[in-house]
């Protein structure tokens, strides 16, 4: 275990390292689909939550620039978002150019993925040729704040009574997503596009079984997906033994959010604390992931895709991203599947939902002042209900705000898959945002590998975890 944990941090960081030598960026990836389009809709009820904070700091005010600074820059934008998500943030970037008193122009690169979109701008940052604004994701950012790297604190631009929003505006937005990239040194960052991992559930199979009701606790998901799995065992056809069930992956979030409905509490403050895998929770967590498989009620997919394996019918449960639902319909609709299915968050000890949420936010690079005002005028536009609504909708992503709540509600009352997810925004719960976790998150897929092994078993968790904590610690940045 320890050699195999420590190849992969060794090859990690040897690719972070080649990242910065490569010669040629990432080629974007082409779009694929056409975003729906997004219509008002009707307020709904009012959801009680608490103000979002402003960090208390005191604002520097933005320099007045002549007109003639301002008009007519051209800034680069950035993002990792593929398919219908690049299509509608290039339209959005045209309209914007098209429409804003200034000449802005916006150039947009869409870089196919989060891996892609570090690695282009660890080159970019190497050779000094940076873009004006990135959508990155919350770790990756407080990994180049941690790092030295200059980003533009937010701030000065979100009070600035010109340029900024008004407290009320800040407070439309959820705390939860608002307040990644916040600290007592300002906001180095605004929410872009947010999803969540979660669960696909076929009711209709389930329903069959004798679940009417999704499941609320680990042990409910446990005897929902052995009962499928018995099925498919005892049915007339052979082809089908050892399937049903969960479609077990070893995804750091899949596994975060079986921790976390345990209750674990291990992921440190700040990036100076250690991680603490060692626990009782975390035991539990860990043993309720081996013990499905050992009893027949997970199964390792090796020949098709999670998401192909359950509209086949060949899984009534697996783990998944919210942004794939699009994708899901149609796997559904090519396989002739009729069954019912939605998406769920986390099912924890409590009876409670536990839905884990992450994504990217805008984050600018230091630069001069015109560029670094144009590249916020464009990121104020984009925070604008309609657009940041009109981005969660072609992603399939979730809504940032109040306001984008109410718009998407329309679209999405039709949507039942994502009935049960909207309902769970107050219990959204963040990946970490910590730099660490950029590392750590590769320590937990690896030790998830190890325990799904044939040779692995129940007993070899507790060291297992003992590893994890101590390479946690070895790779603390």
């Amino acid at each position: 275990m320890a050699h195999r944990l420590r190849l992969t941090i060794s090859l990690f960081l040897l690719a972070l390292l080649l990242s910065c030598q490569t010669g040629a960026l990432p080629s974007a990836v082409p779009p694929s689909a056409t975003p729906t389009a997004l219509q008002p809709g009707p307020t709904l009820p009012s959801i009680t939550l608490a103000p979002t904070a402003i960090a208390t700091v005191t604002p520097t005010p933005i320099a007045t620039l002549p007109p003639q600074e301002l008009n007519g820059q051209t800034i680069e934008f950035w993002h990792p978002w593929p398919g219908a998500a690049a299509i509608q943030a290039q339209a959005m970037a045209e309209e914007f150019n098209a429409s804003n008193p200034w000449g802005i122009r916006v150039q947009v690169r869409a870089l196919g993925g989060n891996a892609a979109l570090s690695d282009a701008a660890a080159l970019a940052l190497a050779t000094g040729t940076a873009p004006d604004l990135i959508a990155s994701t919350p770790d990756q950012i407080n990994a180049w704040q941690k790092a030295g790297i200059p980003l533009v604190n937010l701030t000065p631009y979100l009070q600035d009574p010109t340029w900024g929003l008004s407290a009320a505006q800040q407070a439309e937005f959820y705390p939860t997503f608002w307040l990644e990239n916040s600290n007592e040194t300002g906001q180095w960052s605004v929410p872009a596009l947010r999803t969540a991992r979660v669960i696909y559930y076929n009711q209709t199979w389930a329903n069959e079984l004798g679940f009417p009701n999704p499941p609320r606790t680990p042990k409910e998901f446990r005897n929902i997906a052995c009962a499928s799995a018995r099925s498919l065992r005892l049915d007339a056809n052979p082809d089908n033994d050892g399937l049903g069930g969960w479609v077990l992956d070893s995804d750091a979030l899949t596994l975060l959010g079986w921790l976390w409905a345990f209750d674990w509490q291990g992921i440190p403050a700040t990036d100076n604390q250690t991680y603490t895998f060692q626990s009782s929770q975390a035991q539990a967590a860990f043993e309720f992931w081996r013990g499905l498989l050992d009893q027949n009620c997970a199964w390792v997919n090796r020949s098709v895709t999670p998401n192909q394996a359950f509209a086949n019918r060949q899984a009534i449960l697996f783990t998944g991203e919210a942004g794939d639902l699009s994708l899901q319909s149609r796997l559904m609709a090519r396989a002739n599947n009729q069954d019912a299915w939605v998406i769920l968050p986390f099912p924890t000890q409590a009876q409670t939902s536990l839905l884990l949420t992450h994504g990217q936010s805008y984050a600018l690079f230091a630069s001069t002042p015109p560029r670094q005002l144009a590249a916020w005028a464009f990121t104020r536009w984009m925070l604008e209900t309609s657009q940041h609504a009109r981005l969660a909708q072609a992603a399939d992503g979730l809504p940032l705000s109040r306001s984008a709540w109410d718009l998407l509600s329309t679209v999405r009352s039709t949507q039942t898959a994502w009935q049960p997810l909207m309902q769970s925004l107050e219990a959204a719960r963040p990946a970490p945002a910590l730099a660490s976790w950029r590392t750590v998150r590769h320590l937990l897929e690896d030790a998830a590998w190890q325990l799904r092994q044939p040779y692995s078993s129940q007993e070899k968790i507790p060291a297992i975890l003992q590893q994890l904590d101590a390479m946690s610690q070895e790779v603390q940045p």
